[in-house]
């Protein structure tokens, strides 16, 4: 860094300090602030704005006349006449998003241009950010094209599924009436209707969800379990960190409930056509010991941790539950009488306008839980263990990666500010 772009710095940081309230003591310190791009000037809506997973590269569509524009970090792309919405690499280092020329549509990856279709819809990365799959329709036939090179040919696909050590590929295929998953271009049993594919995170197993007849079941390569009266829709097939547990949600008999590792779990009558289990929120601790779900039952929901049963509220936030690091603390937020709060290890934290999805995170040391809330006036606001941060922002951007902890005291994340998005780095 030049000694210009130091002294800016430094300057950046003075007026932010001297912008704070002198009154109100707060564990942590804005390091720097470092602007990214202006939103009012490129990207066509706030909603268009994609964030990498490390939280530091922004991609959004720009329009140009009738056509529009990729802005990767500030950077505008080729016009097209029409633009889908950016992906990131899980490694933050590359960009893909489906473009459309005239009546052709393709997928441009890293700023090159691939081969062009009648249809264009969803990529996906690997793991370990290396391949690239497609869906795409050629004809009157849809496929998977995986790195360029084209699968079979069928009435219908799926969104592809990469196995975690990215050298394996799965999805959806419908021929005619009948449905099956089809696994490294091997297609598997036939059914009337199959699930979203899941690979186990430590091995190259299958699971998937099948519709035969009025039941429905799980299969793990190959091996149907029991069958149901149905499988929780919402609460989708989730194996553990360490492979070795498989949970998923099911209905029998006017009752629901968890089956875990092919065991039930408590049942509980399903009086309502809104009663059930609560979508994304089957959490493992880390350690894979310990398990959360959530519960909608006449009218209130409530979290179960390790079997046991915590305290009932109106909304349980989507995909807030979390555990710790070291598997020892649970999170999640809730909502009651118009507020969202915290419940941390089932202490109740204070009231906020909102909690900003995707932004919540223990720290890698476990000690503190970090998030952003909405504030009375409309503004975002970092929350670290129930106190409030100094400086409130336009926006808190919760896609991608949402907070980073670069240690246990050092985390950045990105915010908008009047027009534009800052990258801002704190320490605690």
């Amino acid at each position: 860094m030049g000694i210009f772009n130091k002294i800016y710095e430094k300057r950046k940081k003075e007026e932010i300090e001297s912008s704070l309230p002198s009154h109100k003591k707060f564990p942590k310190k804005i390091v720097s602030k470092r602007r990214l791009t202006r939103i009012d000037l490129q990207c066509n809506t706030f909603e268009t704005i994609k964030v990498s997973p490390n939280s530091k590269r922004i991609a959004c569509l720009a329009p140009s006349g009738d056509k529009w524009s990729m802005v990767i970090d500030g950077k505008t792309g080729k016009k097209y006449d029409d633009l889908g919405a950016a992906i990131f690499s899980p490694d933050s280092k590359r960009v893909a998003y489906g473009a459309k020329s005239g009546n052709r549509q393709f997928l441009v990856l890293d700023g090159e241009e691939g081969k062009q279709y009648d249809e264009y819809s969803w990529a996906v990365f690997s793991p370990n950010s290396k391949r690239i799959a497609s869906r795409v329709k050629l004809g009157n036939k849809w496929l998977i094209a995986v790195d360029g090179n084209e699968g079979q040919k069928y009435d219908n696909v799926g969104i592809p599924v990469f196995s975690p050590d990215s050298n394996h590929l799965a999805y959806i295929a419908q021929l005619d009436s009948k449905y099956f998953i089809v696994v490294d271009e091997n297609e598997g049993q036939k059914y009337d209707v199959v699930g979203m594919p899941v690979f186990n995170p430590t091995n190259n197993q299958l699971a998937h969800m099948v519709n035969k007849g009025d039941k429905q079941f799980v299969v793990v390569d190959g091996n149907e379990g029991r069958h149901y009266d149905g499988i929780e829709a919402l609460a989708t097939l989730v194996f553990s960190p360490d492979g070795a547990h498989l949970v998923y949600g099911a209905t029998l008999d006017n009752k629901f409930f968890m089956v875990v590792d092919g065991t039930e779990q408590k049942k509980y009558d399903r009086s309502s056509k809104n009663d059930g289990l609560v979508g994304e929120l089957i959490t493992f601790s880390p350690d894979s010991s310990r398990i959360s779900y959530g519960v909608q039952l006449g009218g209130k929901q409530f979290v179960v941790v390790d079997g046991n049963e915590r305290q009932n509220y109106q909304l349980i936030g989507k995909a807030s539950l979390i555990f710790s690091p070291d598997s020892k603390r649970f999170a999640y937020a809730a909502y009651l009488d118009n507020s969202w709060f915290a419940i941390i290890d089932d202490k109740v934290g204070k009231k906020y306008l909102g909690i900003v999805e995707g932004i919540w995170t223990f720290s890698p040391d476990s000690q503190r839980l970090v998030y952003g809330a909405g504030t009375t006036n409309g503004k975002a606001i970092i929350v670290v263990d129930d106190m409030d941060g100094k400086i409130q922002y336009d926006a808190i951007l919760g896609q991608g990666g949402g907070i980073i902890f670069d240690s246990n005291n050092d985390f950045h994340y990105l915010a908008l500010i009047g027009s534009e998005i800052f990258l801002i780095e704190e320490q605690i």
